[in-house]
């Protein structure tokens, strides 16, 4: 679903990508106060839908068939799209400062080891599936990818892919062994993503989660809900709704709080 999403690599420092539904289409934006500012940033691709930001610098943007990559907190971009991509891609993870997973339509997965210079097509015959997003544990080389048909694991760093149980819409990865996602339901997995139980069905569909130094997490999606953990994903609480706009993305700025966006620029700021 194209709109607001959110890349954080500290408490101060993020970037946001605008779908191209939205009001505000085809911009990137950046921010160094925590969100309280922002300011328009050259993607240097035409529609970013999607942002990823690491604790080193390096960023990717992400939409239509296209990504850019940053050294430099998202200061400034440089397109890497793979040349042969010909179907949206949605998600990305970044592995280390040259090892990236991008993901979408047609089954699409797409693996670079030299930050961008040359892709790989690590897709496989599944040519109606739909990737929504990949994340990556932490300090690790598995990641899980997500979808409402079928998703799948990696733990070669994007390399190879096997299915899983799960059909989700954004995943995130507060462990090494913990990953939660979302979609119709919440869903967790404390054994690396190989398999995931339903810990918590919000009445709302949720399109974004995030978590923050493993415990902290927070899903967002439909009619603005937001829903809150303190326990690593094993309960879920519903945050007081302050807008009833559908939230696409969520992110952590760092200990001062939290951040959504979504449609039509919104981007809400929480504090602890």
């Amino acid at each position: 679903v194209p709109g607001t999403e959110c890349g954080d690599a500290d408490a101060d420092i993020g970037v946001a990508a605008f779908g191209p539904r939205d009001i505000t289409a085809e911009k990137a934006l950046r921010t160094v106060d925590g969100g309280l500012t922002w300011d328009a940033v050259d993607p240097q691709i035409k529609r970013p839908e999607h942002a990823e930001l690491s604790s080193s610098g390096v960023g990717l943007l992400i939409g239509s068939n296209e990504v850019s990559r940053s050294n430099n907190f998202g200061a400034s971009w440089v397109d890497i799209s793979p040349p042969d991509a010909n179907a949206a891609l949605r998600g990305g993870a970044i592995f280390d400062d040259v090892t990236f997973v991008v993901c979408g339509d047609n089954a699409s997965v797409w693996r670079t080891i030299d930050a961008g210079a040359t892709w790989q097509d690590a897709g496989f015959d599944a040519s109606n599936d739909r990737y929504e997003d990949v994340a990556r544990f932490p300090g690790t080389a598995t990641a899980v990818m997500v979808g409402e048909d079928n998703s799948y694991r990696s733990t070669d760093a994007g390399a190879t892919w096997t299915v899983i149980n799960l059909r989700a819409l954004a995943v995130a990865c507060p462990s090494a062994d913990v990953a939660v996602a979302v979609g119709d339901d919440i869903l967790r997995s404390s054994d690396g993503g190989q398999s995931f139980e339903i810990v918590a069905v919000p009445g709302e569909q949720l399109l974004a989660v995030a978590f923050a130094e493993g415990l902290h997490g927070v899903a967002a999606g439909v009619k603005g809900l937001v829903m809150e953990t303190l326990d690593g994903g094993l309960t879920w609480s519903e945050v007081d709704r302050v807008t009833s706009l559908t939230l696409e993305s969520a992110a952590f700025r760092g200990s001062e709080g939290t951040a959504a966006g979504g449609r039509h620029g919104v981007v809400l700021i929480g504090t602890p």
